[in-house]
């Protein structure tokens, strides 16, 4: 079962998309969403997001 990982990003913003993303995924390893042994999505399925 794939898990949904509540990425925002703002296409709009001077921040590079990368520096988001990143600090989203820092953000839900922070808060437990994401586990230490959790595979992360593919580019192909966070380009869906």
């Amino acid at each position: 079962m794939k898990k949904h990982y509540p990425i925002s990003v703002n296409k709009n913003s001077v921040e590079p998309l990368y520096v988001q993303v990143f600090e989203e995924f820092k953000k839900l390893i922070e808060i437990g969403t994401l586990k230490a042994d959790e595979k992360l999505p593919s580019i192909r399925e966070l380009s869906k997001v």
